[in-house]
C-alpha cells in the first residue's frame, strides 16, 4: 500500500472528500456533487437568481421605466421594448376608458445592450401629441411625443454597468461609476 500518503477529491468549490492510506490497499468514502444551476448571483443586480449557484455572466443593473401619457381613447394603445433578438421585455396595453389622460408605466431589468421602444395606435390617429420616455439611472434613453399614425418609437442602448459609490460627497466617489454598489463611505 501508499501507507501514510493523503489523498482528495475536489471541484471548484473546494475539497468533497479526502482521507488518508493506512495499511491495506484500499480506502475511500462516499461524496455528493450539487447540480450547477446557472444565473446571477449577485444579490445588488436587478435579475438576481437566488437559486443560481454559477454565476453565468449575465447579472443586470439597468432597470428600464417606460412612461406613456395616454390619450382620450387609451383602448387603441399598446407599447414593448424588445432586445436585439425580438424578444419582448416589458409590454403595455389593453388599457380601458378609466385609463384616459393618465401615466401609465413598466418596468425591465436590462443587461447592456441595444433595445427598441415601440408604440402602437391601432386606429392609426396616435395619441393627439402626448408624450412618452424610456429612461434608467442614468436619466432619459429616448423620449417624443405620437402626434398621428400606427405606431413610433426608436432605437437606445444601455450602457455597461460601472459599479462603486456615485455619491459625489462620500469620500470614496468613484466619477468612473454608473451604478450604485452600496459602498459609499462618509
Amino acid at each position: 500500500g501508499m501507507s501514510g500518503n493523503s489523498w482528495s477529491v475536489s471541484d471548484a468549490s473546494g475539497t468533497l472528500l479526502s482521507g488518508t492510506f493506512n495499511n491495506g490497499n484500499e480506502t475511500g468514502g462516499e461524496f455528493c456533487v450539487e447540480e450547477a444551476v446557472l444565473g446571477c448571483t449577485d444579490e445588488v443586480a436587478c435579475n438576481y437568481d437566488a437559486s443560481a449557484n454559477i454565476d453565468d455572466g449575465s447579472c443586470a443593473y439597468g432597470t428600464l421605466l417606460v412612461s406613456v401619457n395616454l390619450d382620450s381613447y387609451p383602448g387603441e394603445i399598446s407599447w414593448d421594448v424588445m432586445d436585439s433578438e425580438g424578444s419582448v421585455l416589458v409590454a403595455g396595453g389593453g388599457y380601458g376608458f378609466s385609463d384616459a389622460f393618465s401615466a401609465v408605466t413598466g418596468e425591465a431589468c436590462a443587461p447592456a445592450g441595444c433595445y427598441t421602444f415601440n408604440l402602437y395606435d391601432s386606429y392609426g390617429d396616435g395619441m393627439s401629441g402626448n408624450s412618452w420616455s424610456v429612461s434608467d439611472a442614468s436619466g432619459t434613453l429616448l423620449s417624443g411625443t405620437f402626434d398621428n399614425g400606427n405606431d413610433t418609437g426608436g432605437e437606445f442602448c444601455v450602457e455597461e454597468a460601472v459599479q462603486g459609490c456615485t455619491d459625489e460627497i462620500a469620500c470614496n466617489y468613484d466619477a468612473s461609476a454608473n451604478f450604485d454598489d452600496g459602498s459609499c463611505n462618509f
